[in-house]
């Protein structure tokens, strides 16, 4: 018995199959599709990282917004913090937001049973007779966070 050698080669290795597996400049030019991908798909994730914190941002200072103006609306009508004209202000604890709001007073009548009308007119003079306030509140956050921004909210408070 002799060496196995395959047919057709002088050297004893068989012939490679140049069709066979990707060539280097392939590779390269897949490798270059990939990172193009990768940086598309990590762009998108830091926007949608920015945006949650935009939106977590936005929500406390709504409900900052919201549970201070229901502690005003839950006072006693003829309370001293709801005397009517005047700009009050405030911040937090921590000075991340001013918290601003003004008390208007208004007269329904019983003929005046349209909201908007009454609230369209002129509010009624200090001393009057009132059994409505219009309270507007405005938040505002200090920071430099995107997104931090000022929400206004109104309620109405009525005599019982």
């Amino acid at each position: 018995m002799g060496i196995l050698t395959p047919i057709g080669s002088s050297h004893g290795c068989p012939e490679v199959d140049r069709r066979a597996g990707f060539s280097l400049l392939e590779m390269l030019i897949a490798l270059l599709i990939l990172a193009f991908i990768a940086i598309g798909v990590m762009s998108a994730l830091d926007l949608g990282i920015m945006l949650n914190g935009s939106s977590r941002d936005y929500t406390k200072v709504s409900n900052l917004a919201k549970s201070r103006l229901e502690l005003l609306v839950a006072l006693p009508f003829n309370a001293p913090q709801l005397a009517s004209g005047t700009t009050h202000t405030d911040n937090t604890e921590n000075g991340l937001y001013d918290i601003e709001y003004v008390v208007r007073d208004f007269a329904i009548s019983s003929g005046n049973v349209d909201p908007t009308s009454v609230f369209a007119g002129p509010p009624v003079a200090a001393g009057g007779f009132a059994n409505v306030k219009l309270i507007t509140m405005t938040v505002t956050a200090h920071g430099t966070a995107p997104g931090l921004r000022a929400v206004t909210v109104e309620s109405v408070k009525h005599v019982r």
